[in-house]
């Protein structure tokens, strides 16, 4: 009898096991939230990098198409740079799908769904058409000119304005922005123009100076 006594008080009672059961629950529902929120911490940092690193190579396409652009000759009307607050197109010394540096025409235009506000960026060349970025709401062009001011379209209606040392009546208006501007609430681009205002020299162009 004194052994058994002795057993059963170094033994747990039924309730001492209810008690350690729920206490062993609560600790393993407090690791288990704490666990879960990690993992959605994570998921939101990673969404968040994968969005940076994304956005960084959209601008990128777009930087590389406008630095590269260059003026066209005056015969080729069809290659002239020529932009609105909705699409631009000319010739680029850095065509997206070439794989050096390569002269060919572009076309860059946005288009805004009429239902989610949402804003594709479209390039387009002789080869190739894809999508390169996505606003999440409605985005225009804006052209940049040597005065500082921004316009909708380009060339502008009125002519940058030079300074009062110079006549505007007898200033011509140059072949391409100083540069061009995607801007919308999420996100605004800017990128510079690099070429320079002298057209691209050609094989006959050349031959005819030798001449």
């Amino acid at each position: 009898m004194a052994g058994d006594r002795k057993a059963a008080e170094a033994g747990l009672s039924l309730v001492e096991l209810i008690a350690a059961l729920g206490v062993l629950s609560l600790i393993m529902l407090a690791f288990f939230q704490s666990t879960n929120g990690w993992l959605l911490l994570s998921t939101q940092v990673n969404a968040a990098a994968d969005a940076s690193v994304e956005n960084a190579l959209e601008a990128r396409r777009f930087r590389t198409v406008i630095r590269g652009l260059t003026p066209g000759w005056p015969e080729r009307d069809d290659e002239t740079f020529a932009g609105d607050a909705t699409s631009l197109s000319g010739l680029s010394r850095s065509p997206l799908e070439a794989d050096g540096p390569r002269l060919g025409f572009v076309k860059l235009s946005l288009s805004t769904g009429a239902t989610d506000g949402r804003t594709v960026l479209f390039y387009e060349s002789a080869r190739t058409a894809w999508p390169i970025a996505t606003f999440a709401q409605p985005t225009a062009f804006a052209y940049l000119g040597a005065d500082g001011v921004w316009r909708d379209r380009w060339p502008p209606r009125d002519p940058p304005d030079p300074g009062m040392l110079n006549d505007v009546e007898f200033m011509t208006v140059p072949a391409l922005p100083e540069a061009v501007r995607v801007a919308a609430p999420d996100k605004v681009w800017i990128a510079s123009v690099a070429s320079t205002p002298d057209l691209p020299l050609r094989l006959q162009d050349a031959i005819g100076d030798e001449r």
